[in-house]
């Protein structure tokens, strides 16, 4: 079953990717002016990992970033696996793959890499983001990295065509500044905001008319 979704998404892909359009969705209106990436700008890639689970129900599974590294300009906040471009790494497809395995313990040949959504350039961290969907026909025996994940959060791919998961609320960013009416996904009571909303967006704009079963 998750081999012929996996070939929905491509011929869906293959047609043409929301992109923008997709992404303005679930960004705060000041996300509308960011500007084109500078030269300056760090590549990293992330993967929506879809998966089987002993019910054979789709699931993509989130993770929840620790808050205890300084360095990480996006610590405790919910995103999808990945991270930066290592300079071992051939392209940004094994660096999805190598992140994968690294932060949640999913071995590269058990992945087979469906498609490629539109790259998103997050000013905050300076990073473009390449953003990878891929499959394992298998359901994985997660193991977190303890460095970096505080906790893994499994959900079925039917929960985001849910309409009711849509919302918005106030992000503070810092002492000084607070997000106004930022729209999120709620998914398993976590607020999905930011960029991982807006890669989900796309993602969610794919599997519109596709059968999930």
């Amino acid at each position: 079953m998750i081999l012929q979704l996996a070939e929905r998404i491509k011929e869906k892909v293959n047609k043409g990717l929301p992109g923008r359009d997709a992404h303005l969705l679930m960004s705060h209106r000041l996300r509308h002016y960011t500007p084109a990436p500078p030269s300056s700008a760090m590549e990293s890639a992330v993967c929506i990992l879809l998966y089987p689970d002993k019910d054979k129900n789709t699931k993509f599974v989130l993770m929840q970033r620790t808050s205890h590294n300084p360095n990480d300009k996006h610590k405790g906040q919910i995103s999808l696996p990945g991270g930066k471009r290592d300079h071992t790494d051939k392209n940004l497809t094994e660096t999805a793959l190598r992140e994968l395995q690294e932060e949640i313990g999913i071995e590269e040949k058990t992945v087979n890499v469906v498609a490629q959504l539109s790259e998103l350039y997050i000013p905050v961290s300076n990073f473009k983001v390449f953003p990878f969907i891929a499959i394992t026909e298998e359901e994985p025996l997660f193991i977190k990295q303890e460095s970096e994940v505080q906790e893994l959060i499994e959900i079925p791919l039917y929960d985001l065509l849910n309409p009711d998961i849509l919302q918005t609320t106030d992000i503070p960013i810092n002492k000084d500044i607070t997000l106004k009416k930022v729209p999120y996904f709620k998914l398993k009571n976590k607020v999905v905001w930011g960029a991982t909303a807006m890669i989900l967006s796309e993602f969610k704009e794919i599997l519109k008319d596709i059968q999930l079963n």
